[in-house]
């Protein structure tokens, strides 16, 4: 039997254009939210089973799609109005990166990064392509197969040369494994990306710094000693 929540939607309505988010706790603002993409069904449970899922708001807006189609009750326009949401949020995000990026002060900066590849169900590497006074010129995204991600320097070189006007470039990859926890980064990913900065200083191009991003964390490469080039391969 359908049951009718109009006069519980109403309210919650009420309670945030009267107070905001304030006026409302997580599972709230979520269900309200819902409240738009499936419009006669109870969708409390819903909320309360998707932060209880990927454990924040936060974390719901970041899901990829394909986590999101897994939750028994998230359809198509669920889907769309989720990564809509975080694609907005994006954007806004992104705005005052492309006046110049500070880069003594990341924090605007790991969380934009955060909000493009936490919480995929694949592997994404990130290219921020900036120019002589660290604007932003584009971001490039660079989608993984599986477990690992494997990137040649030269499609990466490639793909930055492709911007023009580009002289400083940012890079990000996510760690896929929730199982992760702490902050890691492999000799691997250590080796290539030196190479890779090495490779762009010859044609002029300066690598600034790489992120390693997971669940938790979000890690720079070049606050950890590790861009100096005596790992990489002249």
């Amino acid at each position: 039997m359908m049951i009718d929540n109009s006069g519980h939607r109403q309210r919650l309505r009420m309670r945030f254009l009267k107070a905001g988010r304030n006026g409302l706790c997580e599972h709230e603002l979520l269900e309200l939210l819902l409240c738009y993409s499936i419009p006669r069904k109870d969708v409390k449970p819903l909320a309360k089973e998707l932060l209880h899922r990927f454990g924040s708001l936060e974390a719901v807006l970041s899901a990829g799609s394909g986590q999101l189609a897994q939750c028994s009750g998230v359809g198509e326009n669920t889907i769309v109005l989720l990564k809509l949401l975080q694609d907005i949020c994006v954007e806004i995000m992104s705005k005052p990166l492309r006046s110049g990026i500070n880069l003594d002060d990341p924090d605007k900066l790991m969380k934009y990064l955060q909000m493009n590849c936490r919480h995929q169900d694949r592997e994404l590497f990130q290219l921020l392509l900036l120019d002589r006074d660290s604007c932003l010129l584009d971001t490039l995204i660079i989608p993984g197969g599986g477990e690992s991600l494997t990137v040649s320097c030269a499609d990466l070189i490639f793909k930055i040369l492709a911007c023009r006007g580009t002289r400083q470039v940012i890079i990000a990859h996510n760690h896929l494994s929730s199982n992760i926890k702490t902050p890691s980064v492999s000799a691997a990913d250590i080796c290539s990306t030196v190479n890779l900065k090495n490779l762009l200083q010859r044609i002029g191009i300066s690598l600034l710094d790489h992120f390693i991003i997971g669940e938790n964390y979000c890690v720079s490469m070049m606050k950890m000693g590790l861009l100096s080039g005596e790992n990489g391969e002249e």
